[in-house]
């Protein structure tokens, strides 16, 4: 059986602020999700219309088939701002080693204001929020979602800060733009961080990154010193874990940090018995004694209690010499180590250096295994993907174009069990009896090979952005070859601070499927801020496609919030 490889990214924002006094920070949270069958490498960045500095975490992340992952944003403003300005945060999500050019991108609007001098406030005030979201999709009953949330200080220093936020019902499986309930709250200071509910929950690289998590965490940090514990069970994963992590790291000077790490990992499933539940240890060490170099190395063992033990390693490097920058990361996990990785292989490296004038060049490496002890009880198919791409990075934002060197995917299949044996032998005959050519070690369920030619221009408060793609998709499931044109429009008008319209129009094949049906997807949506407290967003997405079913989707989304305002009509914020 062949499995189309379906490559598919959203990027969702979740929160952020609408009034921002000059000079403080803010958060953004987005959550970025892998809609497709396989594994993701993302980059994202960010970008302020404001020129405000921000820091986004994470920069770098890999999403399995299906995975979900919370991003942060945090902008810091300037402090000198005389008038009201409009600042878009647009942060990019962008895949890559894709069969095409594969992004998802996001803009939230807040308008920063200058600080002036008002009545004097003698109680000091938390921001909060309560918004109402309102969804109905085709085939769905109309269903509404609530949200409360606030961030902000305990204290007029702005060393103790504490967010929350209670929203439900969930929403995510029922409803294509609903949300997952939510509940959790965190306090940090100078020294200090708890978690309590849903948050994203720690360890390492290796052991946990980044997961999101039901449970109670704490850290302590003081002068180089650092320790932390929490306990979660992680959420909306395909099998659910328990996880106990603690933590101690110690800076040692001359830039080197070590930190030891301890994960207790027990499953949920009866299949990962023999496995789980697991002891898991890693030893950290970082050097960075400037921007030339950042080396992290970690290696872990895990023993589980039926007795298999296991072990895996990781090393990265990156940083900038003059104006060449580069990144590499390699690592390795056993097929019985169950940390962040398991059984896998993965190498990648970039280099970005200076050609000529404003000219630069990018080299990336890239190769992933999988099932590396060939276990045919998890898969009948090992998958050892493979790319090299040379390209130059303003003129192409993924390795696509008649100047990349390209590696396809490679598959092995591996030995039947015998009771597969009468099918296959059936299958061959099939495949004799009508003259078809046995199944090959190296496919690509859909390929696209094409050229992007567009442009974009300002009309004062209209935006017109428009490109059109033009190629070839390469469908080896049936071994067909289409040409195809694909027509995109996009048209953004600002009529004034408070108001914000879009509409978006594409026409052509998808290159996801491989397939030659035609699809046509039409939106619009709008921004609308009534007055302080009360803003609206709507949007609507329509999908048809000229295939022989006939297909349709219709997708409405609506958002009313309402903003809690302090005495003097401002949502101050004293992030530390």
């Amino acid at each position: 059986m062949h499995v189309a490889r379906v490559e598919k990214l959203d990027l969702a924002l979740l929160d952020h602020p609408e009034l921002v006094i000059a000079g403080d920070r803010y958060d953004l949270r987005l959550v970025v999700t892998n809609n497709g069958n396989q594994q993701l490498p993302l980059h994202l960045a960010a970008q302020s219309s404001a020129n405000g500095s921000f820091t986004l975490e994470p920069e770098n992340i890999k999403l399995a088939p299906g995975e979900s992952r919370e991003v942060s944003v945090r902008v810091q403003t300037k402090n000198d701002v005389r008038a009201k300005v409009n600042d878009a945060i647009t942060v990019t999500a962008t895949a890559d080693g894709t069969t095409a050019p594969l992004s998802a991108s996001q803009t939230a609007l807040a308008d920063v204001i200058p600080l002036e001098t008002g009545d004097a406030d003698p109680y000091h005030r938390l921001p909060t929020r309560l918004r109402q979201t309102f969804i109905s999709e085709n085939g769905h009953d109309a269903q509404l979602q609530l949200e409360f949330r606030g961030e902000g200080t305990l204290d007029e220093a702005g060393r103790q800060h504490v967010d929350f936020l209670l929203r439900g019902p969930d929403l995510q499986g029922s409803a294509l733009f609903g949300e997952r309930d939510e509940y959790g709250a965190t306090y940090s200071d100078d020294s200090w961080r708890l978690d309590l509910g849903d948050r994203i929950y720690s360890l390492s690289p290796l052991t946990e990154l980044r997961a999101l998590g039901r449970g109670a965490g704490a850290a302590w940090h003081d002068n180089g010193t650092a320790v932390g514990a929490f306990y979660m069970m992680t959420r909306y994963r395909a099998n659910n874990s328990d996880e106990i992590g603690a933590f101690v790291s110690q800076d040692v000077g001359f830039g080197v940090t070590l930190q030891g790490n301890f994960l207790r990992k027990a499953g949920t499933e009866p299949a990962e018995r023999d496995v789980l539940p697991q002891d898991i240890f890693s030893l950290e060490a970082r050097y960075h004694p400037s921007k030339a170099l950042d080396l992290r190395l970690e290696g872990g063992i895990s023993e589980s209690d039926s007795g298999l033990a296991d072990r895996a390693y990781r090393a990265e490097a990156h940083g900038e010499i003059g104006k060449t920058q580069y990144a590499v990361e390699y690592a390795f996990a056993g097929p019985d180590f169950h940390g962040y990785y398991n059984d896998t292989e993965t190498i990648n490296g970039a280099i970005t250096f200076p050609i000529v004038s404003k000219f630069t060049g990018h080299l990336e490496v890239r190769r992933y295994a999988g099932n590396l002890d060939l276990n045919p009880e998890k898969s009948s198919v090992v998958t050892r993907d493979g790319q090299v791409c040379l390209r130059h990075p303003d003129l192409a934002r993924d390795c696509l174009g008649e100047g990349d060197l390209r590696l396809r995917p490679r598959t092995r299949r591996l030995p039947m069990q015998r009771e597969d044996a009468d099918h296959a032998a059936e299958d061959l005959d099939r495949r004799r009896e009508h003259g078809a050519r046995p199944e090959r070690d190296e496919r690509v369920a859909a390929a696209e090979r094409s050229v992007r030619a567009g442009g974009s221009h300002n009309f004062g408060q209209l935006q017109l952005r428009s490109f059109v793609d033009v190629g070839t998709i390469e469908n080896e499931l049936v071994r067909k070859t289409y040409d195809f044109t694909r027509e995109n429009l996009f048209v953004t008008w600002q009529p004034s601070a408070n108001q914000t319209y879009s509409l978006f129009a594409t026409y052509g094949p998808s290159s996801f499927t491989g397939s030659a049906d035609k699809e046509i997807a039409v939106g619009v949506s709008g921004q609308l801020k009534i007055n302080q407290h009360f803003d609206v967003t709507a949007n609507y997405a329509r999908n048809e496609f000229d295939g022989l079913t006939g297909r349709e989707f219709n997708q409405v989304f609506g958002v009313l919030r309402y903003t809690l305002l302090d005495a003097q009509g401002q949502t101050k914020r004293d992030v530390p």
